[in-house]
């Protein structure tokens, strides 16, 4: 049943990464003016790049120090923490603001 788990919830995550990239490439072109989009998507490729192998450090440490079962539930516990923030932001009212490019 193990791999069940495990198969559903790569396939939920790769789904759900899908539609994150999609969204944030979106808001980002359309806030972003037009001279800046190379340095703007240059900076998160590099910054999302380079926080992975820190993550996987971090992860590893975590596991190390205190178990498997504990840096799993940590790892979740962080994932959650950018919908808090979105959820919290001004993001959620940009359905007709698209105006930085215009």
């Amino acid at each position: 049943t193990a791999i069940v788990f495990v198969t559903v919830g790569w396939t939920l995550e790769s789904l759900a990464r899908s539609l994150y990239g999609v969204s944030a490439t979106s808001v980002r072109q359309a806030l972003v003016p037009d001279r800046l989009q190379g340095r703007v998507i240059g900076l998160t490729t590099t910054a999302g790049t380079g926080a992975f192998p820190l993550g996987t450090l971090l992860g590893g440490a975590l596991a190390e120090a205190f178990g498997l079962r504990e840096a799993m539930f940590f790892a979740a516990s962080v994932a959650v923490l950018p919908f808090i923030v979105v959820a919290a932001s001004p993001i959620r009212t940009l359905r007709d603001s698209w105006t930085a490019n215009s």
